[in-house]
């Protein structure tokens, strides 16, 4: 699965998801609420996460348990070996579903924020399995959240 960063879309991936198919790997990478083309609810309500940003972001977890239950009825996708890769805002939503279930067997947070947003509070929401991926000006916060896990 791959989780774009905040103000981005999936075609933030455009040059790592070829990559990874040619691999082997089957990919997911799907635009967060109300971004890209992710700009409704089954029902037609229109998401607009600028007016309700806490509401929005409780919700960001679920958005990628459903991604997960979705990959595990693949016949083609091994549910034991489902991942995440994050970027930016995404990569702290990749490390948090570690610790959510359904759980991603492994995350990968590409520069992710400094702020504690979206990571459990509680010994059984701790994130694990995650590696990040940071430049020297991000590695301050990639350690600080790095600490939760």
């Amino acid at each position: 699965m791959a989780r774009h960063r905040l103000g981005g879309d999936r075609s933030d991936f455009n040059l790592l998801v070829p990559a990874l198919l040619e691999q082997g790997y089957v990919v997911l990478a799907y635009d967060a609420r109300g971004t890209g083309r992710s700009n409704a609810m089954a029902d037609g309500t229109v998401v607009r996460p600028g007016r309700d940003p806490e509401r929005h972001r409780a919700r960001m977890p679920r958005d990628v348990a459903a991604g997960i239950a979705h990959l595990r009825h693949r016949p083609d996708v091994d549910a034991r070996r489902i991942a995440i890769v994050g970027a930016s805002f995404g990569a702290n939503v990749a490390m948090t579903s570690t610790a959510r279930r359904p759980r991603p067997a492994a995350a990968v947070a590409l520069s992710p924020i400094a702020a504690d947003v979206l990571v459990g509070r509680d010994a059984d929401e701790r994130p694990r399995a995650t590696l990040f991926i940071a430049s020297r000006a991000e590695l301050a916060g990639a350690w600080q959240l790095a600490r939760r896990t």
